[in-house]
């Protein structure tokens, strides 16, 4: 029944996954923009653009903290399909 109660009220170890990934893939994309834009800055001025580079910092830092987010997330579901295979075992 918990997990009933954790899917309707969005709480879910897989929802909380979905969600994870989610947020991840967007920020991949703001990682791909950026990519972008400081390689059209590169080609028009030589010069290093200190705001644009602490922007790619801070992004790839997010980056990095969404991806353990995911694997964490990730963690906890496959732990609750472990226990409730093991419950349908015992039953």
């Amino acid at each position: 029944m918990k997990e009933i109660e954790d899917l309707q009220n969005e709480q879910s170890p897989i929802q909380s996954a979905i969600r994870a990934i989610i947020a991840r893939e967007s920020c991949l994309s703001q990682v791909a923009e950026l990519c972008q834009v400081l390689s059209k800055a590169s080609r028009e001025d030589h010069k290093a653009n200190v705001p644009l580079l602490e922007e790619c910092i801070n992004i790839l830092y997010s980056l990095r903290m969404l991806s353990l987010n995911v694997v964490k997330c990730i963690i906890l579901w496959r732990k609750q399909l472990i226990f409730n295979f093991m419950l349908t075992q015992t039953n």
